[in-house]
Protein backbone atom coordinates (compact mmCIF):
# COMPACT_ATOMS: atom_id res chain seq x y z
CA UNK A 1 0.00 0.00 0.00
CA UNK A 2 2.84 2.63 0.91
CA UNK A 3 4.87 1.81 -1.93
CA UNK A 4 1.98 2.07 -4.90
CA UNK A 5 -0.83 3.68 -3.61
CA UNK A 6 0.41 6.43 -1.53
CA UNK A 7 3.02 7.50 -3.76
CA UNK A 8 -0.21 7.56 -6.60
CA UNK A 9 -2.59 9.42 -4.58
CA UNK A 10 0.15 11.83 -3.72
CA UNK A 11 0.85 12.68 -7.23
CA UNK A 12 -2.59 12.40 -8.28
CA UNK A 13 -3.72 15.33 -6.01
CA UNK A 14 -0.04 17.22 -6.43
CA UNK A 15 -1.07 17.37 -10.62
CA UNK A 16 -4.99 18.58 -9.45
CA UNK A 17 -3.20 21.32 -7.53
CA UNK A 18 -1.56 22.34 -9.78
CA UNK A 19 -4.27 22.64 -12.85
CA UNK A 20 -6.01 24.43 -9.96
CA UNK A 21 -3.28 26.88 -10.05
CA UNK A 22 -2.53 27.01 -13.43
CA UNK A 23 -6.49 28.29 -13.72
CA UNK A 24 -4.88 31.43 -11.87
CA UNK A 25 -4.91 34.88 -13.14
CA UNK A 26 -2.99 38.16 -13.26
CA UNK A 27 0.58 38.46 -11.82
CA UNK A 28 -0.08 38.52 -7.97
CA UNK A 29 -0.43 35.88 -6.01
CA UNK A 30 0.24 35.49 -1.86
CA UNK A 31 1.97 32.66 0.43
CA UNK A 32 0.65 32.58 4.17
CA UNK A 33 2.01 30.08 6.78
CA UNK A 34 0.79 28.94 10.33
CA UNK A 35 3.00 27.25 12.60
CA UNK A 36 2.03 25.36 15.53
CA UNK A 37 3.19 22.63 18.17
CA UNK A 38 1.65 19.68 18.72
CA UNK A 39 0.55 18.12 22.21
CA UNK A 40 3.77 15.61 21.82
CA UNK A 41 5.51 18.82 21.31
CA UNK A 42 6.81 18.05 17.42
CA UNK A 43 6.37 21.64 15.46
CA UNK A 44 4.99 21.37 12.03
CA UNK A 45 4.04 24.14 9.45
CA UNK A 46 1.70 25.01 6.87
CA UNK A 47 1.85 26.61 3.23
CA UNK A 48 -1.51 28.08 1.69
CA UNK A 49 -0.98 29.57 -1.74
CA UNK A 50 -4.13 32.51 -2.06
CA UNK A 51 -5.04 33.54 -6.13
CA UNK A 52 -8.10 34.60 -8.09
CA UNK A 53 -9.03 32.42 -10.41
CA UNK A 54 -10.09 32.91 -14.26
CA UNK A 55 -13.63 33.62 -13.12
CA UNK A 56 -11.96 36.06 -10.65
CA UNK A 57 -12.96 34.00 -7.53
CA UNK A 58 -10.44 33.92 -5.05
CA UNK A 59 -9.22 30.27 -4.29
CA UNK A 60 -6.56 28.73 -1.56
CA UNK A 61 -4.62 25.78 -1.96
CA UNK A 62 -2.77 23.90 0.84
CA UNK A 63 0.38 23.45 -0.71
CA UNK A 64 1.83 21.27 1.68
CA UNK A 65 2.16 20.33 5.67
CA UNK A 66 5.80 19.83 6.78
CA UNK A 67 7.53 19.10 10.02
CA UNK A 68 9.11 22.12 11.09
CA UNK A 69 11.93 21.74 13.56
CA UNK A 70 14.00 24.86 12.96
CA UNK A 71 13.89 27.96 14.78
CA UNK A 72 10.54 29.98 13.93
CA UNK A 73 12.69 32.57 12.58
CA UNK A 74 11.68 34.31 9.02
CA UNK A 75 14.71 33.34 7.56
CA UNK A 76 14.12 29.33 8.23
CA UNK A 77 10.61 29.91 7.06
CA UNK A 78 11.63 31.80 3.96
CA UNK A 79 14.06 28.70 3.05
CA UNK A 80 11.26 25.86 3.68
CA UNK A 81 8.86 28.09 1.18
CA UNK A 82 11.59 28.37 -0.91
CA UNK A 83 12.66 24.58 -1.05
CA UNK A 84 8.43 23.76 -1.82
CA UNK A 85 7.13 26.39 -3.73
CA UNK A 86 8.71 25.26 -7.35
CA UNK A 87 6.92 22.09 -6.89
CA UNK A 88 3.63 23.55 -7.58
CA UNK A 89 5.18 25.54 -10.54
CA UNK A 90 3.74 28.88 -8.88
CA UNK A 91 7.03 30.79 -9.53
CA UNK A 92 4.89 31.73 -12.91
CA UNK A 93 3.26 34.42 -10.85
CA UNK A 94 5.43 37.90 -11.52
CA UNK A 95 4.55 38.97 -8.00
CA UNK A 96 4.50 36.70 -4.75
CA UNK A 97 3.43 37.96 -1.41
CA UNK A 98 3.93 36.13 2.36
CA UNK A 99 2.22 36.70 5.42
CA UNK A 100 2.41 34.46 8.64
CA UNK A 101 0.39 35.06 11.97
CA UNK A 102 3.58 35.71 13.57
CA UNK A 103 4.06 39.04 13.20
CA UNK A 104 8.17 39.78 13.35
CA UNK A 105 8.00 37.29 10.63
CA UNK A 106 5.13 39.03 9.03
CA UNK A 107 6.98 42.12 8.74
CA UNK A 108 10.09 40.62 7.45
CA UNK A 109 8.01 38.52 4.42
CA UNK A 110 6.11 41.92 3.34
CA UNK A 111 9.94 43.03 3.00
CA UNK A 112 10.62 40.03 0.47
CA UNK A 113 9.32 39.69 -2.71
CA UNK A 114 9.88 37.24 -5.38
CA UNK A 115 10.10 38.98 -8.97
Amino acid sequence: MRTKLVPDMYEKVRNLVKNVVASAVGDWASLTTDIWTSDAKDSYISLTLHFLNDSFEQKMVVLGCFPFNAEHSAANILKMVEENVAEYDILTFNKIGFASVNLYVWVMFTLYIIV
